[in-house]
């Protein structure tokens, strides 16, 4: 069986098209469901697209009786989860890649773990399915955003292999208690060789599959992949030209990343006196968010970045002239902020990344741990700021970060 996948409602009808089927007919099928309303289907729908008088009404009445009557049953689904580094990370050939993520199967009926193994790491999750297919398919919708948490916690970037059946989930013993300090951020979160994983990502990994996941989880999931993309470029990034634009790609994720977990817990937007229209005012959105958990320096950092990014997007400014080939030639430009023509994107990437990476974990945190009494780990000091002058903060920031940028892209190409 193959697919001309072409989705179409028709609301008129009640009809819901998936596409086109090639059932080795000499004709093709149109096919989809009519419903009563939404969430309740009435029937399935076969349609000959060309009116052919051979249509198999009854051998597709068959079909759907069996489909009536068939039941899922247990499978176990494994695949590998890629760590494609030979670049940047260049220690994660000796790491142990993940500390063993298990379960208490007797507290929790959750299947995943990831082990070290034959020098690759794998996934496994019990599957509740019709067949192989269907099996497949329901651990690829765990498995990206599970990956995709992985990544957000690790500050690195993964894949998954295929899919494949395996007989039983394999008894690995049970991790040691995660010792590492959840309010890290710099680096990856490696203790003795190991990467590792707090008891709050362990819970949402749960949760992806258990299909537990409400309104704040889904964004933590969406800030997520946000995420994982831009760390995909980031690395894309060491072996590409900077021609290519890629940092500026890594920015826009990373503060699209933020934008969506400043959504957690969010005042609804006020309405507009005059046309009673909603006022969204994203951006000072995102700026408080940033400084509930970074403070007053890194804000107006993303404050800048956030501009940057809206007129990269909604007017085509670029952040630099993408001339950059080994050599730097100084050139000044009057329009731009700083007055100078950039041959590379001076924007602050890498800590960005870990600014983003550590909201995340603190906002995930705070899903699963905190009440309205209990003080957070990931909570702010405004301790760290007090070494300098307040009116020299922000300028002290972004001086400083935009030349570790730039450092770091010229050390990374030499």
């Amino acid at each position: 069986m193959a697919w001309q996948y072409s989705p179409r409602k028709d609301g008129s009808r009640r009809v819901i098209y998936f596409g086109y089927a090639d059932l080795a007919l000499s004709f093709t099928i149109h096919i989809g469901i009519m419903y009563k309303k939404k969430g309740i289907i009435e029937s399935v729908v076969f349609e000959d697209v060309f009116d052919k008088t051979e249509f198999p009404v009854d051998r597709f009445k068959y079909c759907v009786r069996v489909a009536e009557n068939a039941s899922e049953c247990e499978f176990y689904v494994s695949a590998e989860i890629i760590v494609p580094y030979g670049f940047q990370f260049q220690s994660c050939q000796s790491l142990e890649v993940f500390s063993l993520l298990t379960h208490d199967a007797q507290k929790t009926n959750i299947f995943p773990f990831l082990s070290r193994n034959l020098c690759k790491t794998d996934l496994q999750i019990k599957i509740q399915a019709f067949d192989d297919a269907d099996a497949n398919h329901q651990f690829m919708l765990y498995a990206r955003p599970i990956v995709d948490v992985l990544s957000a916690f690790t500050n690195l970037f993964f894949d998954i292999g295929k899919p494949r059946k395996c007989v039983t989930l394999l008894n690995y013993p049970q991790p040691r208690k995660s010792m590492l300090n959840h309010d890290w951020l710099d680096g990856y979160p490696i203790v003795e060789n190991k990467l590792m994983l707090p008891d709050h990502c362990l819970k949402l990994i749960e949760d992806i599959v258990q299909s537990n996941i409400n309104k704040n989880k889904q964004f933590i999931l969406d800030a997520c992949h946000h995420f994982h993309s831009a760390r995909s470029s980031q690395e894309r990034d060491s072996v590409y030209s900077q021609t290519e634009s890629i940092s500026e790609i890594a920015m826009v994720l990373y503060i699209s990343s933020v934008e969506v977990l400043s959504l957690i817990n969010s005042s609804p937007p006020s309405n507009c006196p005059t046309c009673s229209q909603p006022q969204r005012r994203i951006s000072s959105r995102v700026v408080e968010f940033m400084e509930r958990h970074n403070g007053t320096i890194i804000a107006s950092l993303i404050k800048e970045l956030y501009n940057n990014r809206s007129k990269y997007l909604h007017s085509g400014r670029l952040l630099s002239s993408r001339s950059y080939n080994g050599t730097v030639i100084p050139q000044l430009k009057s329009s731009s902020d700083n007055g100078v023509l950039s041959p590379m994107s001076l924007a602050p990437i890498h800590n960005l990344r870990e600014f983003t990476s550590f909201c995340i974990r603190a906002e995930t945190y705070n899903e699963y741990n905190l009440t309205s009494n209990e003080y957070s780990p990931y909570s702010y000091n405004e301790n760290i700021e007090t070494d300098i002058e307040p009116q020299f903060r922000n300028k002290y920031f972004k001086f400083i970060s935009k030349i570790y940028g730039y450092l770091q892209n010229k050390i990374k190409n030499l």
